[in-house]
């Protein structure tokens, strides 16, 4: 895949759970882990293992510059200050707390940022194209179909029965049908959600396969408490936060802060840079690809995996996996795939795949 050269934030938060990646891939003190960068939240995420080394990969510059603005917040501002910096609690002084953070980010960073004050007054997390998407959702669809109060009310803590008869007798309406299907198509969510190219190798009705995920999900307890999910219906994630500005591993990031590399670039292209790696974070990145290239890719990071190492991905729409085609090298973890899956708030994921270098 080729570097993007696009300078806009195309997801200013990650949508996959971290707390099941970390799970699949067990970082150990001072493993060695290659993570696709995104918006950051999981690289942060696993920096808090305290490993030797963690670099974040991505071909787009301005993700890389998103983490690093994330990651220097850290650093040097107290939480309650990076929490509402980013845009997680109110706050009327972002910009103050940008210009504390800013001699400290790259050249390239800062000047990305000096160039987008309005996007930092508003919160950065939700300034990535994907959050806009769900915006509009939250903001103009949702309200044709539901009234603020029903969205408490699906939200409210209550037992696994009272929460799926809500769904079916209240939420689950023609209405809700219609509308969530319009705006959840391919058409439209590859013009205003993900890029186009993303969603080429797709095959079937999008809509119809996010509306079944997105109805398992509301209709369980887990809608509840579910960060995504929350965030797509009330247009912010209100009191819940990402693992990586969770007071448990906050100071863990800044001791191990130092290190973490970036790498503008392909991620095969970063594996061979850096040597061998413990653990990788492959997000989604094989739905993107044709099967040459996906044969021709895992290849080469197979080449930097460390025996007994682990990779960890997601499939969205498009089902690939590595251990199929690489079987003498790679283990299926299968049972651990999926009991994994069955936790993972990213609901709208098809599978999780953990597999291990023989």
């Amino acid at each position: 895949m080729s570097v993007d050269t696009n300078l806009k934030i195309k997801y200013a938060n990650c949508w996959e759970d971290p707390w099941v990646l970390s799970q699949a891939l067990r970082p150990k003190l001072g493993s060695r882990i290659l993570s696709i960068a995104s918006a950051g939240d999981n690289s942060l995420s696993l920096l808090a293992s305290g490993p030797s080394l963690l670099v974040a990969a991505d071909l787009n510059a301005t993700q890389l510059f998103l983490t690093e603005l994330k990651l220097k917040a850290i650093m040097h501002l107290e939480r309650p200050e990076a929490i509402a910096f980013l845009g997680f609690q109110p706050s009327k002084y972002r910009w103050e707390s940008y210009e504390k953070i800013r001699l400290n980010l790259s050249e390239a960073a800062r000047s990305f940022f000096d160039e987008r004050k309005n996007d930092i007054q508003i919160g950065i997390i939700y300034r990535g194209k994907f959050e806009k998407y769900f915006l509009s959702f939250s903001r103009w669809i949702l309200p044709l179909i539901h009234s603020q109060s029903t969205v408490d009310e699906l939200l409210r803590p209550k037992p696994a029965d009272e929460q799926q008869k809500f769904y079916e007798e209240v939420w689950s309406s023609w209405r809700w049908k219609a509308l969530f299907k319009l705006f959840f198509s391919k058409s439209i969510m590859g013009w205003a959600g993900r890029e186009p190219s993303y969603l080429q190798y797709v095959e079937g009705d999008v809509a119809a396969r996010t509306y079944s995920k997105a109805a398992a999900e509301l209709g369980s307890v887990r809608a509840q408490t579910n960060l995504f999910l929350r965030f797509n219906l009330k247009g912010s994630f209100t009191d819940l936060l990402p693992d990586y500005l969770k007071e448990d591993n906050y100071e863990k990031i800044r001791l191990n802060a130092k290190t973490l590399k970036y790498f503008h670039g392909p991620i095969e292209e970063a594996a061979e840079a850096f040597g061998s790696f413990d653990a990788m974070n492959l997000s989604d990145l094989f739905e993107y690809l044709d099967e040459n290239q996906f044969q021709s890719l895992g290849k080469r990071l197979l080449k930097q995996l460390n025996a007994g190492g682990r990779l960890a991905y997601w499939n969205l729409m498009v089902p690939r996996f590595l251990s199929s085609t690489f079987s003498t090298l790679l283990v299926d973890l299968k049972e651990e795939s999926e009991r994994l899956k069955s936790e993972d708030i990213g609901f709208y994921y098809d599978r999780f795949i953990v597999e291990e270098r023989r």
